[in-house]
């Protein structure tokens, strides 16, 4: 089988490091606080791409590298009825995987796990950069993660159990499922601290939303969506986010990118390949005064707007 050889790009690397010892209350988006919610991220997504094989591996090369520059892109077992594939792994931990052919040979699909902590940001940058190419979830997992809350109180919040583990030895932890795994809402609670077996932790309880979108809008919604919004899009999410004060107000990209119509969507993508140094070089200019950004972009050339970023040229005869 033929495959394409990545190149590592010259970059930084910028990546969540895990916990390096098990004494150090951490998780995989960082320091828990002794007590209540201590962080919210994504965990999980999967998503395809209307693009080719060649193009989605190539920017989630970069996008892995450019956070983990110790990365290995190597080929690995195709699922899914996908015909080849192709993982990002550092020390043995899967970042990211791209699959494509097969039965779904004209829709690559990417996976990237929570353990690399990538999930978060890759989302992100398919999201809101665009690449030239629309990217849809198929499934994003949000994790709330708790220290000190009882785990029989998070789960009294999800209300009744449509499912439940309990481990005979306390020490391995329980669990409690809401919902089916078809749906488009699912929730797990669990005993995070216990079940990964750190005694530091033993009181880390993860709350676990599932979201799969059933529309095309909703798919390509849920890319830009808020993590609280995803947590909010079902009954029991939203029992939970209302409990701990999870609230929808400040980011509201996904509720916004439904109301613009597609081929706005598109053009606006256009816009960036080609403009986006320019459009960056500007923001870089004006800094966080978003009005003067719009009030050069729409009424450059005029000299009363650009007068406040254009330093005038020294006078030679001054010297």
């Amino acid at each position: 089988m033929a495959t394409r050889t990545f190149s590592q790009p010259h970059r930084q690397s910028g990546g969540v490091d895990a916990a390096a010892s098990l004494s150090t209350p951490v998780c995989n988006t960082g320091v828990l606080p002794e007590h209540g919610l201590g962080s919210v991220s994504l965990d999980w997504l999967s998503a395809t791409s209307d693009c080719s094989p060649d193009r989605l591996r190539s920017v989630i090369n970069d996008l892995v590298f450019a956070k983990e520059n110790r990365a290995v892109a190597r080929e690995t077992r195709p699922n899914q009825a996908f015909g080849s594939a192709i993982e990002w792994v550092k020390d043995d931990k899967r970042l990211a995987v791209v699959q494509w052919g097969g039965v779904n040979h004209d829709r690559p699909h990417v996976t990237v796990p929570g353990t690399g902590g990538l999930s978060g940001f890759i989302r992100t940058e398919l999201g809101t950069t665009g690449y030239g190419f629309t990217s849809k979830a198929s499934r994003v997992d949000v994790a709330l993660d708790f220290r000190g809350v009882p785990f029989a109180f998070l789960s009294a919040l999800c209300g009744t159990p449509s499912k439940t583990i309990r481990n005979a030895d306390a020490d391995k932890g329980d669990t409690d499922y809401f919902g089916s795994r078809q749906s488009r809402h699912f929730v797990r609670v669990y005993e995070k601290g216990k079940q990964m077996g750190l005694d530091a932790l033993a009181d880390w309880v993860r709350v676990e939303v599932e979201v799969k979108p059933d529309k095309p809008a909703g798919r390509v919604a849920a890319m830009t969506a808020t993590l609280p919004e995803l947590v909010r899009s079902g009954r029991v999410g939203r029992s939970v986010a209302d409990a701990v004060g999870l609230e929808p107000e400040a980011l509201k990209m996904g509720a916004a990118v439904q109301r613009v119509p597609h081929d706005l969507l598109k053009r606006l993508a256009h816009m960036r390949r080609q403009y986006g140094a320019t459009l960056r070089e500007l923001g870089q200019l004006c800094g966080e005064d978003l009005d003067l950004f719009v009030d050069v972009l729409f009424y450059a050339p005029d000299e009363a707007t650009m007068s406040a970023l254009v330093r005038p040229e020294p006078d030679s005869k001054s010297r």
